[in-house]
């Protein structure tokens, strides 16, 4: 049977319109042509239409012989391997584009071991650009992931990830090899994945809600011990995340949910009542919490806090030996654990030294100085007023020193006060305040040890408490010449 088949003249004919008249003709060329048709370009199919069309003179008019296509499919499968090692190229290009961000008028780059190259995105001649990964500084490339770090250390992606997670499985010369590499190409691990695999965020989470609304972010102390819980975190290599207030809307399993949501490896919860509703029902779960003066109740949790009973007898003592036996306290919130503490100490050490403590001598604060300011008004006001107030906070213990002031009183000659956390302002005051002293870094530590411990240990088995011992810091609020 004869073909007859006139072709047009090459040029009048769009690249597109010759490979479709080379399917129409060469079914064994059409095949692997569509084959490939997703993955070449409209250029490249047009490029191998082209070397089949030269081929057509042979066959047009006459039946195509077994030699004829054979000879013409040898010729195209060669082009076809020319234009497949340009889009290999085209690929590697695309690759370094994800790392290359020069401009094209700057096509050189400096590679990790100082030599200048041409980047692959600007010319095909060159070879793949993964020595640029990391363009100089301001160049807007990205960091390498795992896949790159490995095939430039010449291991493989387990390799590389075993040894930046110190598996014994890697040499020491190789570890040191992919971490001195990871750390010149600016490589960073991806966290998420790495908590996906691991089954750890290495991430604790924090619960901060004083129920004081904004006034309980302004308490120095509290600004304090949190800087001393971030620093332990990180000094352990813990992330920290704080977690959203819970507010008298929200779920009850509002902080849990967060928790989950996040992978978080526990909670260290600061200043919070233990009434919150959201925080029994996260103590209550199994995820280890850590409190810092918040007793909390649950399967997996830890109390962290100052010997406050201790403190307080220790100020009461002080006084005590100062001459005086008329010796009055403001407290903080009782349904607070520090403050109930150090009502406790403070009984128990008038109890042991014989001084009578009358009702109106206990006046209740909330921590913040106007509260001690306006109770040592009304302790001033007392038929027979104390010679010498113990207030359960040093801002309190400050309002107490504005109020002897307005009363016309000298510090420590007519009134002795003496305070308790030892924050910054404390020896800034005139004159300055007498207080017992809590290790905030101490605190901050223990909350992070005892969390780690819970993370470890049985959870049949409750955690004892971590007391942190306090000590007085003697200043001239209380002993004059100080």
């Amino acid at each position: 049977m004869q073909v007859s088949l006139r072709a047009p003249p090459l040029h009048s004919q769009s690249p597109w319109t010759r490979a479709t008249a080379i399917w129409s003709i060469c079914p064994i060329f059409s095949s692997s042509v569509i084959r490939f048709r997703r993955s070449l370009t409209r250029r490249s199919i047009g490029a191998l239409a082209s070397v089949y069309w030269a081929e057509l003179p042979a066959v047009a008019g006459t039946a195509p012989t077994a030699a004829t296509q054979a000879a013409a499919v040898a010729r195209v499968t060669s082009a076809l391997k020319r234009v497949l090692g340009d889009f290999i190229g085209i690929a590697r290009g695309i690759a370094a584009s994800r790392f290359c961000r020069a401009p094209v008028a700057e096509p050189r780059y400096v590679n990790v071991s100082g030599a200048p190259e041409v980047c692959l995105r600007h010319d095909t001649s060159s070879r793949l650009c993964a020595a640029h990964t990391l363009a100089t500084p301001g160049t807007g490339a990205i960091a390498v992931n795992i896949r790159e770090l490995a095939l430039r250390s010449g291991v493989s992606t387990a390799t590389v990830s075993r040894a930046l997670n110190d598996r014994a499985e890697v040499s020491e010369a190789t570890r040191d090899r992919i971490r001195r590499l990871a750390s010149e190409l600016g490589y960073a691990p991806n966290e998420p994945a790495r908590t996906l695999v691991r089954r750890r965020s290495d991430t604790i989470g924090l619960v901060w809600d004083t129920g004081y609304e904004t006034l309980g972010f302004q308490h120095p102390f509290l600004q304090g011990l949190l800087s001393a819980v971030r620093n332990a975190l990180s000094e352990a290599d813990y992330h920290l995340m704080l977690l959203t207030t819970s507010g008298p809307g929200d779920a009850d399993t509002t902080y849990l949910q967060a928790v989950r949501r996040h992978n978080l490896e526990g909670v260290v919860v600061l200043g919070t009542p233990a009434d919150n509703r959201a925080l029994r029902a996260l103590a209550a779960s199994d995820v280890p919490c850590s409190g810092i003066d918040v007793a909390l109740s649950g399967p997996r949790t830890v109390r962290v806090t100052s010997d406050n009973a201790a403190g307080a007898a220790a100020a009461v003592e002080h006084l005590y030996t100062q001459g005086h036996r008329r010796i009055a306290t403001v407290t903080g919130p009782l349904y607070l654990p520090p403050a109930a503490e150090r009502l406790a100490g403070f009984r128990e050490a008038c109890a042991r030294l014989g001084l009578d403590v009358p009702p109106e001598y206990v006046v209740t604060g909330d921590f913040f100085l106007n509260s001690g300011q306006d109770a040592v008004r009304t302790l001033l006001a007392t038929e027979q007023p104390p010679t010498a107030v113990f207030a359960a906070g040093d801002q309190m213990a400050i309002g107490a020193l504005h109020a002897a002031a307005d009363a016309g009183l000298s510090v420590p000659g007519d009134l002795a006060i003496v305070g308790f956390d030892d924050i910054d302002a404390a020896s800034l005051v005139r004159p300055a305040l007498t207080t017992v002293a809590q290790d905030q870094r101490a605190l901050g530590s223990a909350a992070v040890k005892a969390l780690r411990g819970l993370l470890d240990a049985d959870p049949a088995e409750p955690a004892e408490p971590w007391i942190v011992p306090t000590r007085l810091v003697v200043r001239a609020s209380s002993r004059p010449g100080a």
